[in-house]
């Protein structure tokens, strides 16, 4: 892209999405700006959203980016500082930084120009609202995250309580030190995190869950991540998605037996490996696998004694505590709400938000792109147990369509296709009722990214690895100079790929010369 066709995008957010968006974008040839309304980079996993015991759902080697591993040093599963210390890195060494606009809010986002292709952002200083500026942009990306603000419930009694009601981000040590009763309300990994660095410093908290949820082990056999038993295509094969073929079609047909098995003995695994107590353990997976934590250290403080928990829900609050629906009264001074994180679209105009945002689910081809307005993308609305590699693949998928390179469906099929998605979502996901999740059906939303860009989904040079083995990141370390030479035509040459129908002719052979 030569200067004088430079377009310029705005990227909302320098997070996750936003700083491997605007990587991909640069080497794109964009004129990119990111604007960030906090004073440092990190979204999710910035200052502010950090609370005691905050580590990586995700080891490091599926929780980065293609193109930049985690320093050796860092631990497994890198801890809130580690993974920030990491993002500024990236941000430094691929220059992000100079095109970051720090503390500055975007407050509106609308069509400009007859035939509605440029945009209006209009911005305020974080520190001063006062100060109003407006700029256009050919192109705007989203990245401000689906954990954009804290979802807190309200309750009868709530303004009569005389202690502290805070979001899961604001418990820090300093806090805790000024309660004696903390009271946790959710079951999710923020909420036994919290209720582990709680009762670590001997406060026994009392944690309050209205089901139980499904929490995998960091290790298996003090040596395996976890995760890699999830993030492989033979796990997610195991899982139904909105459209299937080939083995998926049997697995989920006349085999649905062994994927049923399959999901049975992982629950049993996980839930020997980290003492899940019975009253604790949820139904069988895949139920739930939307929901799932890592870790298992809360039970070790919940089997020795030092934590409480409570099924059931809340009815009002008191003065100094908390009354539950099976009668169940909770003396309390803290009360810290782990009950998840809601999306806001209240900074683009309502033209755009209405398209959106219908019925309370996104509607967005792909989870990035709403058909109605293509230059416009969401990237990291694309939910799953790997988000930085949806993230990535999603910022080439993006940037390749805002060069024109990839040839989108009529707007009808793209239509369609969102409904399929959220109708399978609707069916296999109860708990993500807005639609931007995928979950661990990774490799399958991957692919169809690729298959959009045509560009190869075998990343591995064997069927073996490519099945069996877990999807680093570092299988798409190629994919913006497989991009670039599919734009500029020219040839790519297909690595050799040993097939299982290799290893067939290869026994075959074998058996015949001996």
């Amino acid at each position: 892209m030569s200067s004088s066709e430079q377009k310029r995008v705005a990227i909302l957010g320098a997070g996750i999405a936003g700083l491997v968006t605007a990587k991909v974008m640069l080497h794109d040839g964009f004129d990119v700006v990111v604007f960030e309304k906090e004073e440092e980079l990190g979204g999710t996993w910035g200052p502010s959203r950090d609370y005691p015991g905050l580590r990586t759902n995700n080891s490091k080697y599926t929780y980065a980016f293609s193109d930049y591993p985690y320093p050796t040093e860092v631990d497994t599963y890198p801890i809130a500082h580690d993974v920030r210390a990491y993002l500024n890195s990236y941000a430094d060494h691929f220059y992000i930084r100079d095109h970051i606009r720090f503390k500055q809010r975007v407050i509106n986002i609308e069509t400009t120009g007859e035939s509605e292709e440029r945009f209006q952002v209009t911005l305020a200083y974080t520190d001063d609202r006062t100060d109003i500026k407006i700029l256009e942009f050919d192109f705007v990306v989203v990245c401000n995250g689906v954990f954009h603000e804290p979802h807190i419930p309200s309750y009868d009694g709530m303004d009569e309580f005389a202690g502290r009601i805070i979001p899961s981000h604001e418990a820090t040590n300093e806090i805790y030190a000024e309660s004696e009763h903390p009271v946790i309300i959710g079951g999710g990994k923020s909420g036994l995190d919290i209720a582990t660095a709680a009762a670590k410093l001997d406060l026994m908290p009392t944690l309050v869950v209205r089901r139980p949820q499904w929490v995998a082990p960091r290790f298996v056999g003090g040596i395996v991540p976890g995760d890699f038993l999830v993030l492989n295509r033979l796990s997610s094969r195991l899982l139904p998605y909105y459209h299937r073929h080939g083995l998926e079609e049997f697995l989920h047909g006349s085999g649905k037996v062994i994927p049923k098995l399959f999901w049975k003995f992982i629950s049993v695994v996980f839930q020997k490996l980290i003492r899940m107590p019975p009253e604790l353990t949820p139904d069988s997976l895949p139920v739930g696998l939307d929901q799932i934590g890592v870790g298992g250290e809360f039970y070790v403080e919940l089997n020795t004694g030092r934590a409480i928990v409570k099924r059931s829900l809340i009815r009002r609050f008191n003065t100094d505590s908390i009354e539950l629906e099976d009668g169940t009264k909770l003396p309390a001074d803290l009360v810290v709400f782990a009950t998840g994180w809601q999306q806001n679209l209240g900074f683009v105009s309502d033209e755009i938000r209405n398209n959106i945002l219908r019925n309370g689910r996104f509607h967005l081809y792909r989870h990035i792109l709403p058909p109605r307005f293509p230059r416009i993308g969401f990237v990291g609305y694309a939910s799953s147990v790997a988000a930085q590699l949806t993230a990535e693949v999603g910022a080439h998928w993006l940037s390749q369509n805002f060069l024109g390179v990839v040839e989108l469906p009529p707007e009808e099929k793209m239509e369609a296709t969102i409904e399929n998605v959220h109708a399978w979502l609707a069916k296999e996901m109860k708990n993500r009722k807005q639609g931007f999740f995928i979950g661990a059906n990774v490799p399958q939303y991957i692919d169809d990214l690729l298959g959009d860009m045509e560009i190869r989904t075998q990343r591995m040079p064997d069927f073996i690895r490519e099945n069996f083995g877990p999807i680093f990141a570092s299988r798409y370390a190629s994919l913006g100079d497989e991009r670039r030479a599919k734009r500029e035509g020219r040839m790519i040459s297909k690595p050799f790929y040993f097939s299982a129908w290799h290893a067939v002719a290869a026994v075959l052979v074998l058996w015949l010369i001996t």
